[in-house]
């Protein structure tokens, strides 16, 4: 019987350790969700694909932490690469690095935190007997092995055997760990990470196996329109796949780009090829409108550079009527002090006057006083003056 063997290939959204792992309360969610949207669809008794009284005979190969893979291989040359940046460039500053390749992720041609691969042997028609499945199970274990070995910048941290569903399966998870002169000297980048391995090998055919040097070195520097180290790399895992097929007597079939994963009927991966098709769709438009874009792009400059003398305007202003309104302030302020001692000097000169008018009343009451005192001694005066005339015979008015 001939196997098909599969090398699946997803991008940086494809990996999910609570999968992977089995986790229970991830393992809960998925199949409440998968129930929940098999009954929109109308399946009153939906299968999952996951038969949970085989999950025990699932492997954990490798486990790593995600973190730990991080500060071991990258955040050393990040703390290095901040130093020398954070006084003269602090924009360059990436701190913790698996956050900030997290927080850039959906940027164009940005790295991903970690990168899978699904690889497996035969479909649920062809490995539905104990003895095949072990059978397959052995070569993918190998498989991973060998992945190992032959990809040292691209750090395993996780390999997950899978049994409980339609065909046995591995995921494979990874982290591209590449080199560099300039800048960042360790970074997630699975292109140059490649791209290294293949100059690598071709150093290690040079002093062990010159023959096979010079047919590589053709190999890896083509001009083949579409090729490039990442496609090169996938051609090899399909050819490392059916290697250990042949070897374990799985004997597989020509294979292909499978882009369609048999025994993982899932949602999940539904979702998948529609995001692949969506991508595909957004590429043949954008290259439509490439024109169009870039107009958009020159306007959308335009207009932000209109924008920026505008609010450098706004700003300019308000700074002035700030200054003038503060000026303004101070003055009203020292005239406000002003008038304050305007204010007390013309209130003691108030208190000073009422005093000088009172000392007034007083005395004019003393004159009146007085001139009534002198008047009536004056009246006295004259009556005794009368009195006298009179008695010597003389008259007032003589």
């Amino acid at each position: 019987m001939a196997y098909v063997g599969y090398v699946t290939f997803t991008g940086g959204h494809g990996y999910s350790f609570g999968h992977n792992r089995r986790d229970q309360d991830y393992m809960k969610r998925e199949l409440e969700n998968f129930r929940q949207k098999q009954e929109k669809l109308g399946e009153k008794n939906p299968k999952f694909h996951i038969d949970f009284e085989k999950t025990k005979e699932n492997e954990i190969l490798v486990d790593r932490d995600l973190r730990e893979i991080y500060e071991t291989y990258f955040q050393p040359a990040v703390d290095a690469y901040d130093e020398k940046n954070r006084a003269k460039h602090p924009e360059r500053v990436k701190g913790d690095y698996l956050k900030y390749v997290r927080n850039h992720m959906e940027d164009k041609n940005a790295p991903k935190p970690c990168y899978e691969i699904i690889i497996q042997f035969g479909d649920k028609n062809t490995t539905a007997d104990s003895e095949t499945r072990n059978l397959c199970a052995s070569a993918l274990k190998n498989y991973v092995r060998i992945f190992e070995r032959e990809n040292p910048h691209l750090k395993i941290v996780g390999a997950y055997l899978h049994m409980d569903e339609a065909s046995p399966h591995v995921h494979l998870d990874y982290v591209p760990v590449a080199t560099s002169n300039r800048g960042l000297t360790v970074k997630n980048s699975r292109s140059q990470a490649l791209k290294q391995q293949e100059q690598e090998r071709l150093e290690y055919y040079r002093k062990h196996e010159p023959d096979k040097a010079k047919e590589y070195e053709k190999t890896i520097k083509t001009d083949k329109w579409g090729e490039n180290p990442t496609t090169r790399w996938q051609a090899r895992q399909r050819d490392n796949l059916r290697y250990i097929g042949e070897r374990y007597g799985l004997i597989t079939e020509k294979m292909s780009k499978p882009l369609k994963v048999e025994h993982l009927e899932t949602e999940e991966y539904r979702l998948q090829k529609n995001v692949k098709e969506l991508r595909a769709e957004q590429k043949r438009l954008s290259r439509e409108n490439e024109i169009t874009v870039k107009n958009a792009g020159k306007v959308a400059l335009d207009i932000m550079q209109e924008a920026e003398r505008k609010a450098e305007t706004i700003i300019r202003k308000a700074e002035e009527r700030s200054l003038q309104m503060d000026i303004d302030y101070q003055t009203k302020k020292e005239r406000n002090r002003e008038l304050d001692i305007s204010i007390a000097d013309k209130e003691r000169e108030e208190e000073r006057l009422r005093k000088i008018c009172k000392s007034y009343k007083q005395d004019i009451y003393m004159l009146n006083h007085k001139a009534e005192d002198l008047t009536k001694e004056r009246l006295k005066e004259m009556l005794q003056e009368y009195e006298i005339e009179r008695s010597h015979g003389f008259s007032m008015h003589r």
